[in-house]
């Protein structure tokens, strides 16, 4: 009855003693990639594990030496008989096989669900990094425009003060000063002096006025 139940089991399932294996179902001949069950039987299950998990083999066979509990499944990387490694997850369980103690292996390939999670894990790293990025960039912009902003304010103050600087001397300038509109002949600005001096008075200003109410015609001189 034990041996028509594992036979048809889809998962791959192996019987150790003292590290040999002693019995294979049909999905573990597939998974390993043996030709028949006889590959396997005899074979160290050490052969069938990456060197790097032969200590958590260990591990675990001597915990089901000594514990009556059952343990939870684990994760690592076994190899079959073409070299290649593939993830699988495995649980155990102490059984009696030809009426001595063994250990029964079940065992599930998981490498694509491992693909999966790396390339989701991967997926997840990129966007992390893309929107790092986006928020290093984000913050470079906003600081390249705080700088232009704050030359641009300077400029402007300093403009300000030069226009401030510039009417000042306009304004209390010893000579008549005016500006005239290119064209139309009409005074744009006139100092108080050239209102003074073409005016009589400082606030009677002239602006607007035709330049050529200043001319004289020599005629009347």
């Amino acid at each position: 009855q034990y041996r028509s139940l594992v036979e048809l089991s889809p998962n791959a399932i192996l019987v150790q003693r003292d590290g040999i294996i002693l019995f294979a179902n049909p999905a573990a001949v597939s998974i390993f990639g043996a030709q028949s069950e006889t590959d396997l039987i005899g074979t160290p299950i050490s052969n069938l594990v990456l060197p790097e998990f032969h200590p958590q083999l260990q591990d675990r066979i001597r915990l089901l030496q000594t514990s009556t509990e059952e343990l939870p499944s684990i994760e690592f990387k076994m190899v079959g008989f073409d070299g290649q490694p593939f993830d699988i997850e495995a649980a155990a369980n102490n059984i009696v096989f030809g009426r001595e103690p063994a250990i029964q292996a079940m065992f599930r390939d998981i490498s694509e669900r491992k693909r999966t999670e790396e390339a989701k894990g991967l997926a997840e790293v990129e966007l992390r990094n893309a929107h790092a990025n986006l928020e290093r960039r984000v913050e470079e912009r906003t600081s390249e425009l705080a700088e232009e902003i704050a030359v641009r304010r300077q400029a402007e103050d300093a403009l300000g003060i030069s226009e401030i600087r510039h009417r000042y001397m306009l304004e209390n300038s010893p000579f008549g000063i005016a500006i005239i509109i290119d064209g139309t002949g009409k005074r744009l600005y006139c100092n108080p002096k050239f209102n003074e001096m073409f005016a009589g008075d400082p606030e009677n200003s002239l602006v607007g006025t035709d330049i050529s109410d200043s001319y004289v015609d020599v005629e009347d001189l």
